[in-house]
Parts: structure tokens; C-alpha cells; sequence
């Protein structure tokens, strides 16, 4: 009985993984401007990502935007893109334009979103050329995705782990009545 309340507690929190994995692509990208910091052998910190589109295709979506390039403050050119926002919270785009483009050159970009806010552990690739990248987005950290009407529903995965932490109580509750009966 101890083993198939372990068993059924361990699949259950696996579970609950899986859940809260496969809500990471709900983020909207599209909301406001996105500060970066970057760095390869230039400092690219306070150039601006934009997500101008962002529509489902099956579990991912496809996206598509521009960085509005900056080194040591001065405006190095636009780079258009497009690209993946997989299901699992990943990133995955090319540049494919640049318009007025002053040393910059396209390149293929990788992250991780962390939150409405956090886009973080970013990559890129131009020729021999590597960097890395993080975006933040202050416009979401002030207005969070929820429309004006909106009323905060906890998580599934929240509900779900009440479900389990009472499902292991009774379990073992039981087990510990039967014990002293017998």
C-alpha cells in the first residue's frame, strides 16, 4: 500500500511538471518594448526587441519582430526576424532583413522565456561571430497579461498539488489507523 501511495504521489508530481511546462508558450510577446542587454565583441546593452506578431500553429507559435539595434549608444540598424515561440517556453528565430544597417550583420538567436517580464540564457550566431542575450520587459513587470476585467484563478497546478498533498494524507492516515487496530 506505502509503495503505491509513493508510486501514485510520484507520477502525480510529474504530472504537475508537464502542466506547468506546457502553459509557458501562453506568454504574450507582443506586449510592449524589450530593454536587452547583449554582448559579443560589442556591448549591445540597450538595444530594443519588438514581438510584432505572435500566432498559434499547433502547440508553438510563430513570431515575428525587430531589434532596434544600439552599441555604446549609438543606432547600429534595424534587424527584422522570425521564428519560432515553441511550447516549451524556448525561442527560436533568424534574422532575415536589416534596414540601415551600420556593423551588424544577421544573425540566429536562441532563449528561454522566463515570465511576462524575462526573456533570459539568449544565444546568437553570425558567421564565427557568438553572443549572448537577455531582454526584460518593464511594460509587462507594471501591466501583467491579464485583460482589465480579468479575475486571478489560481493555477491547475496549484489545485492539483493540493489534490495530491491530500491524497498522500489520506492514504497514510489510513495506514496508520491499521496499524493500531491491529
Amino acid at each position: 500500500m506505502r509503495l503505491l501511495a509513493t508510486t501514485t504521489l510520484v507520477c502525480l508530481l510529474l504530472v504537475q511538471g508537464i502542466c506547468a511546462k506546457a502553459k509557458a508558450a501562453t506568454i504574450d510577446l507582443t506586449q510592449g518594448q524589450w530593454e536587452v542587454t547583449g554582448s559579443d565583441i560589442a556591448n549591445w546593452n540597450g538595444s530594443d526587441l519588438v514581438f510584432e506578431t505572435q500566432v498559434a500553429n499547433g502547440a508553438d507559435f510563430d513570431i515575428t519582430g525587430y531589434f532596434d539595434w544600439y552599441s555604446n549608444k549609438t543606432y547600429r540598424g534595424r534587424e527584422l526576424f522570425s521564428g519560432k515561440y515553441n511550447s516549451n517556453g524556448f525561442l527560436d528565430f533568424s534574422g532575415f532583413q536589416l534596414i540601415d544597417p551600420i556593423r551588424i550583420l544577421l544573425s540566429d538567436y536562441q532563449a528561454e522565456v522566463l515570465d511576462t517580464s524575462q526573456i533570459s540564457n539568449g544565444t546568437w550566431r553570425t558567421g564565427g561571430i557568438r553572443g549572448t542575450w537577455a531582454a526584460t520587459n518593464p511594460t509587462a513587470i507594471l501591466e501583467p497579461n491579464l485583460p482589465p476585467t480579468a479575475t486571478v484563478v489560481p493555477e491547475p497546478s496549484s489545485v492539483f498539488s493540493m489534490g495530491i498533498a491530500a491524497l498522500a494524507g489520506t492514504i497514510f492516515k489510513r495506514r496508520t489507523k491499521r496499524k493500531t487496530i491491529q
